[in-house]
């Protein structure tokens, strides 16, 4: 089974950072005990993870690539955070049974934008964490990482049950 892999839906709005230069700054009045529990992290950019959580996606043989990049909050700087970038692609996506348009008219065959997406129920490729190839947006957990995610008590994540 494959999971869609979303935002925490309680994730506070105080805690979205700004992205520019590969530094995520945070300028609002927060609580850095709460702020830093959570493992993922959201901005108006690409999202960024823990040092605990880079540490433990570097002991699993996954499909990511990790980036160092800077965090700081309200002008004090964090050590130790990472990017993710997501570089394995799977074909996830029923395109008979999905609701989808061209992005571009005159490319029919081009990259689409999905009003409803259908799974497909048979996806047999070995991966860890994947976007679709259908619809790069939409990122992707296995059952080897949905339990990886939960038994490491990851905090900032849902996983979206695909049928």
């Amino acid at each position: 089974m494959i999971y869609e892999l979303k935002i925490y839906a309680s994730y506070p709005n105080n805690y979205w950072f700004k992205f520019k230069n590969n530094q995520f700054s945070l300028k609002s009045k927060v609580s850095l005990k709460k702020l830093f529990s959570f493992d993922v992290f959201f901005s108006d950019g690409p999202a960024f993870i823990s040092p605990r959580l880079a540490s433990l996606i570097d002991e699993t043989n996954s499909d990511v690539q990790l980036i160092e990049v800077n965090v700081s909050v309200n002008g004090v700087n964090y050590q130790g955070y990472k990017m993710v970038k997501i570089v394995r692609k799977v074909s996830a996506i029923d395109l008979e049974a999905s609701e989808s348009e061209p992005i571009l008219s005159y490319l029919p065959d081009g990259p689409k934008k999905f009003r409803r997406i259908v799974f497909k129920e048979d996806v047999s490729e070995d991966f860890w964490i994947a976007r679709c190839q259908e619809y790069p947006s939409c990122i992707i957990v296995s059952d080897q990482s949905r339990n990886f995610l939960l038994t490491n008590d990851v905090i900032g994540i849902e996983l979206k049950d695909i049928k």
